[in-house]
């Protein structure tokens, strides 16, 4: 059994080999850049704490995690990739007054950037991401934000993002309705 046999790149590239190894070559880039990125996500969370309106940090929250959800599913860890699409369309929201960021909010945002930090050491360590997918679901929850797959976010007609009704049972103020919000 090829050693690659149980991993994303296998799931990818199955009868390929030589392809899978190609891909390898690009695993310590995509390490360097998701650390970096988990870097400025957890710093830039920091300082989104003491301003959770700051459209500033906001930008660079969405920013990070764009880049994160795209090289992710570039390599073929696709839960990865969506875990942080689910962040991008958070950050994303709450950028364009859709979704009111609350402490339990940062909560969980904070757990998951502990949460990608493991799975992207389990790449490093077993090239094979951790199942992050429960996580996405808690976030989803929490903010109503109606995230599905590493592509493109689901949008209304009019192009705004289409909310999912949020449980709000956790006390979290989630969506916020803004019908003349400008994207």
């Amino acid at each position: 059994m090829p050693f690659f046999r149980h991993n994303a790149l296998h799931n990818i590239f199955p009868h390929n080999p030589t392809k899978m190894t190609d891909m390898l070559k690009f695993k310590d880039i995509y390490l360097s850049e998701a650390n970096e990125h988990m870097k400025k996500l957890n710093d830039n969370l920091l300082l989104l704490e003491k301003t959770p309106e700051d459209k500033a940090i906001l930008q660079e929250l969405m920013r990070s995690s764009h880049t994160l959800k795209g090289s992710s599913a570039t390599m073929g860890f696709v839960k990865t990739g969506f875990l942080t699409h689910v962040m991008e369309d958070i950050f994303d929201d709450a950028r364009n007054d859709k979704l009111k960021i609350t402490p339990e909010i940062m909560n969980v945002l904070f757990e998951t950037v502990d949460i990608l930090e493991e799975s992207v050491r389990s790449i490093k360590e077993t090239n094979a991401e951790k199942d992050v997918d429960s996580q996405a679901e808690k976030l989803k929850k929490i903010t109503g934000v109606a995230t599905e797959g590493v592509g493109k976010s689901m949008q209304k007609p009019d192009e705004k993002p289409v909310v999912a009704p949020a449980d709000n049972s956790a006390g979290a103020v989630t969506a916020v309705s803004s019908p003349n919000v400008e994207d």
